[in-house]
Formats: structure tokens, sequence, C-alpha cells
């Protein structure tokens, strides 16, 4: 009987395999080096937080009006400013009134809104077609006041903003008219409404609101009180409905229970001596008349376009 025969070793390594070749992983392609998260960074906007995430491919849009700014109502707004952050730093040492700097005024028209890329060029002819009878009219500011943005509330967002404005008088029953041509544009995307009962101002600055998750809404029948503003990306949309802030809650350190205003909001109780000192001298240096206004602007992203009015 022949002896049983077993492959060397040599053999088996000459020998063809019946497996399959281990297929190579592909590599991912890296990020470009320009790549950069968006990342909501508070101290990089001076305490402020996006209202809405970062999403790719939407473009801040936003419809106001400019108001060129006389050379002689320059250290009137100076002296407001300067007069108020004396007044703020007396009750709230801690709070900061930062100016809005700019060399026009600007007086909304909506809130801030996402537009896709592919909604921007619908939306602009859209806008211009519903303004294309619109007739231009003058504008006055008429008093010193005190706006809100923010959820403290039980709104979105964290915290919010005290704005120190100037209120339009004259030329706000136009506004509203503009408005009522472009609330149905807003709706047909489904993006928020401008105050349903607004008063149009214009800001020259404002103080944070310290964050906090345990602030009580306030009492029944302070609404009258609190005065509605939303101006930038960083501030609170609403939906038709109006996103107001409760404001700073004794924290000048006081003993003392703060009156009501103080407890809406650290700006409210400056208003009216703010108002009484500063309304004659920003009425008088207006353009003889109020401003006219001839055109309703449109910012896309960073792109302004112009609408003229007839």
């Amino acid at each position: 009987m022949p002896l049983v025969h077993y492959a060397s070793s040599d053999e088996d390594d000459n020998a063809p395999s019946s497996a399959a070749p281990a297929r190579k992983r592909r590599k991912l392609p890296a990020l470009p080096q320009t790549y950069e998260a968006v990342i909501d960074d508070p101290s990089a906007h001076q305490g402020r937080r996006r209202s809405r995430p970062y999403v790719d491919g939407d473009y801040n849009a936003h419809v106001y009006l400019t108001l060129d700014l006389p050379p002689s109502l320059r250290p009137v707004l100076a002296s407001l400013l300067g007069a108020a952050r004396a007044r703020l730093a007396a009750r709230h040492p801690t709070l900061d009134l930062v100016a809005i700097p700019h060399d026009t005024l600007h007086v909304s028209l909506t809130h801030p809104f996402p537009l896709r890329r592919s909604q921007i060029a619908e939306f602009t002819a859209d806008l211009a077609r519903a303004l294309a009878h619109a007739r231009r009219f003058r504008l006055s500011l008429a008093s010193v006041k005190a706006y809100h943005n923010g959820a403290r509330f039980g709104g979105d967002g964290h915290g919010g903003r005290a704005f120190l404005s100037l209120r339009v008088g004259a030329g706000a029953a136009e506004m509203s008219k503009l408005l009522d041509r472009i609330h149905p544009l807003l709706e047909r995307l489904h993006r928020p409404l401008y105050h349903t009962d607004p008063e149009f101002h214009t800001s020259v600055a404002w103080c944070l609101f310290p964050s906090s998750e345990t602030v009580a809404p306030p009492a029944a029948g302070t609404d009258d009180i609190v005065a509605r503003h939303n101006d930038d990306g960083y501030s609170n949309g609403s939906n038709g409905r109006d996103k107001d802030g409760v404001a700073n809650n004794g924290e000048d350190g006081d003993d003392d229970a703060p009156d009501l205003a103080d407890d809406v909001s650290p700006l409210m109780p400056l208003v009216p001596a703010l108002d009484i000192e500063f309304t004659p001298r920003v009425v008088k240096h207006q353009p003889p008349g109020g401003w006219t206004v001839a055109a309703v602007l449109l910012k896309v992203g960073k792109t302004v376009m112009s609408i003229p009015l007839l």
C-alpha cells in the first residue's frame, strides 16, 4: 500500500488561492482647507445669539427704509446716547449700552427672514410688483422710546435685548400701507410677519439682557409697558406673534423692590426724562418737514436692492 502523500509547505506557498482578494477601502474626500463650521459664538457678536440655527444655502433678508442722517442731528444722537449710558450705569452697572453705528437711520418693514438661493429672484420681482403703485411720502421722528426683543416671555432664543429708539410720527400710516403689500408675500413663503400693530422706529443703541432660564413672565396688564422690536439675524422672529422680552429683575443690587417699569426693562425708567430732554432737539434737527421716503430697500445677504416709489 502506497504511503499517503502530504503536500509540503513549499507547495502550499505556491498553490493558487481560491479566496477573493481583499477590497481596498476608499478614502473619503478631505474637506477643503477653507472650510469652516458655522458656530454660534455670542462672544463674537457682543453677547448676541442667533434666533434660528444657521442653514447652508439660506440668505438673511430684510425689507426696510433708510433716512439720511443730517450732520446737525449727529451730535444730538451722541448726546442722547451719552445721557442714556450714564443713567443706565447708575441703575445697572453691569449693563453696557452699545451704539448702533450707521451713516443712515434704518426703519424696518419686516423682521429678518431666510430666503433660499432659488427664492431670491422671484421674491425680489414679487416685491417690486407689490410696490409698483406705492407712492413716496414724508416721514418724521416723534419721540424717544424703548423697544425689546428676546425670549424672556417663554419664546425662542436666549436672553433678549432692549433698544433705545426714536419712534416714527408722520409717515406711520403710509408705512402700514406698505406692510399691507408686503405681508402677503411673506405669508406665501411661510415667513414671519412684522407686528400686527407696529410702532415703526429707528434704533440708535441696545443693551443685552442677562440670560436666564428662570425669569417669570410679566404680570397681567404690563403689555403696554413693553414695546416690541426686532431688527437683525440675532433677534427673534415671530410668526405673526410678538416675541417680547422681560427685562432685568432688580439686578442693580438694590435691596428695594424695583418698580414695575424697572422690573420689565432696565431702559424703561430712563425713557420719560430722555424723551422730555431730547425729543425737541431731535425734531429741531430733522430735515424741514421730515424726510422724503422715495424707495424701499431689500437686503439679501450682502446685496442691497432699491425699489423706487412713485
